[in-house]
């Protein structure tokens, strides 16, 4: 797949759209953007879709299961432990009085560490995972009805960017005014969609030109580059907000130099107490 002409010509074309504004977080609007600086070069434009809460609550779930798993295999290796040992008189493992007790259901505590009361942990675990997969599924529907009701829809009630004929020139410059400035009242917001998105260019032409300059002329507003590989992305980061990425950036990259100052020091030191060290050796 990865080797077709098809794949190819699409990642060739296809660059990376971040710092996307919340007003402008629809298929539509990014469309929109885009065909007013490349008319008739968008094949596709598409906004990621924000599923950080609905994969919050699988991990949730994960989490159960293996608690669930956990408890069941050690249930099940106690059954037959004691089972082989009432059967065949012998023990499988060690024990203190060469007798085994019959292995009861595991018990998980529920509520305070004193207050709370023991409940039977199998029943408990599948009763969370029920409810933890009903909200798994609400939050799946709610993201597709959501992203089904704003994909088509232009918050900037701009539909089409094709200017009539008697329209004059000062009614395109207000369209696209209305387009580029940025605005954070007066129109409707979804957050469903991060603020990254994908769009695919007709030509490499007009990719390379959409990625190396400013679109807009403001800065971290609708920021081009090239698409990366999906084999290389870790899928849960792609809607990082690009603010954040960059402050974590800046914020490492510290941790690092005051890391080796620090290192600098200590090996400075070093170096200075074996010196006088060997000097002290070689007076004696």
């Amino acid at each position: 797949f990865y080797t077709s002409p098809t794949y190819l010509r699409t990642y060739r074309n296809t660059c990376m759209v971040e710092c996307v504004p919340k007003t402008h977080r629809s298929d539509q609007n990014l469309t929109d953007v885009f065909e007013s600086l490349f008319p008739g070069q968008i094949e596709h434009a598409e906004m990621l879709v924000d599923t950080s809460k609905l994969e919050g609550i699988l991990k949730q779930r994960q989490k159960l299961i293996e608690k669930y798993d956990s408890l069941s295999a050690r249930y099940l290796y106690q059954c037959w432990r004691y089972n082989t040992w009432k059967k065949d008189g012998k023990l499988v493992a060690t024990s203190c009085n060469g007798r085994l007790s019959e292995p009861v259901e595991p018990k998980v505590r529920i509520g305070g560490l004193f207050s709370g009361k023991k409940e039977d942990a199998f029943a408990h675990y599948s009763k969370k995972i029920k409810e933890i997969d009903e909200m798994a599924d609400k939050e799946y529907v709610n993201i597709v009805k959501a992203r089904t009701k704003w994909r088509n829809t232009s918050i900037l009630r701009l539909s089409s960017l094709a200017v009539p004929e008697e329209e004059d020139d000062r009614s395109m410059v207000h369209n696209l005014y209305s387009l580029f400035a940025p605005s954070s009242g007066g129109q409707e917001q979804t957050h469903v969609f991060s603020g990254t998105g994908i769009i695919e260019f007709k030509s490499i032409a007009a990719k390379q030109s959409a990625v190396q300059c400013n679109l807009s002329g403001q800065p971290d507003w609708m920021v081009v580059s090239d698409a990366p590989d999906p084999r290389d992305l870790f899928w849960s980061n792609i809607g990082g907000d690009r603010h954040t990425i960059e402050t974590r950036r800046v914020l490492v990259n510290s941790v690092l130099f005051v890391g080796i100052l620090a290192w600098s020091r200590i090996s400075n030191t070093i170096q200075f107490v074996a010196i006088e060290t060997l000097k002290s050796i070689d007076t004696n």
